[in-house]
């Protein structure tokens, strides 16, 4: 996979589809406030807001 990965990436590269200077990637596992159990009502936003 990482072969393909690089192959692909020189390709667009090559194409100038990509900016081969600023590529980074991270495959580092991080929790996520973006999920559905994360949403809140305006009134407990309000509150948290109020806090800070």
């Amino acid at each position: 996979m990482n072969s393909l990965f690089m192959q692909v990436l020189l390709l667009c590269g090559r194409r100038d589809l990509v900016d081969l200077s600023a590529v980074a990637v991270d495959g580092s596992p991080m929790e996520a406030n973006a999920s559905r159990d994360a949403d809140q009502r305006l009134q407990r936003l309000e509150e948290t807001i109020s806090q800070c």
